[in-house]
């Protein structure tokens, strides 16, 4: 049930970064057009190592998930006094122009690890419950920069990065349905929460200004609740009777 169908996954974040906003006064109205990058979906990868008790013994298992995504996005016309707003970024009075271009990027890195124990319950034959509790290592990188440019000419840049690391206790529970042939739908429900430590920084440099800016924290300590949801098809054949 639970080693079968989870080797390759898509997987999305729902997350976003906004590298530069766009402001436009008249009428005594004010229009903001904000520009994100958006990582959306994208294939994920996980193993698994899993024995089972002989009879109705419990099952143990080493799960692995990984995914590294990136996305990037060009925005022109926009107002350099709205491009970045973090420290040491203000880019002072860019009409917004086509030649003012914001260029922004998104990365994320994600690896986690499970320890689980869980057991099989099986209802007429057709319906398969697997609940599960355990432990969960993550590790979760991020990076956000925006790039500004006025006539193909580079103005100055700003970068944000996160690390976490953190391990907690796990729960969940998987499903299966069997349909025809061997063919199942499979769902998992879990959730996860981690005590773990994050890295912050942020670097900006505006050359019209002709500044730099630096700041860097490390040992924050945090509480984080996970959660995840799973939904796919399955299909096994048995080789040896």
């Amino acid at each position: 049930l639970h080693t079968a169908y989870r080797r390759q996954r898509q997987m999305c974040i729902r997350d976003r970064y906004l590298f530069a906003q766009r402001i436009a006064i008249g009428n005594g109205n004010t229009d903001r057009a904000n520009y994100p990058v958006r990582a959306g979906s994208f294939w994920a990868y996980h193993a698994d190592v899993a024995y089972a008790m002989p009879g109705d013994g419990p099952d143990f298992l080493l799960g692995w998930t990984h995914f590294c995504v990136d996305d990037k996005k060009s925005q022109g016309n926009v107002s350099g006094a709205e491009l970045f707003r973090g420290p040491g970024a203000e880019f002072g009075n860019i009409n917004g122009v086509p030649s003012a271009v914001a260029q922004g990027t998104s990365s994320y890195d994600y690896t986690d690890i499970d320890a689980l124990v869980g057991k099989e319950f099986e209802l007429y034959s057709r319906f398969h419950f697997h609940p599960f509790a355990g432990l969960r290592y993550a590790q979760i990188d991020t990076s956000h920069k925006s790039t500004f440019y006025l006539n193909d000419t580079f103005r100055g840049a700003a970068e944000v990065k996160n690390k976490f690391n953190g391990v907690g206790s796990r729960a969940g529970v998987d499903a299966a349905v069997d349909l025809v042939g061997g063919l199942s739908m499979v769902a998992r429900v879990g959730g996860s929460v981690l005590f773990g430590t994050q890295e912050f920084k942020y670097n900006a440099s505006n050359t019209q200004a002709n500044t730099t800016y630096a700041y860097r924290q490390n040992g924050i300590h945090l509480i984080t609740p996970e959660t995840d949801y799973r939904l796919g098809a399955n299909f096994s054949y048995c080789l040896l009777y």
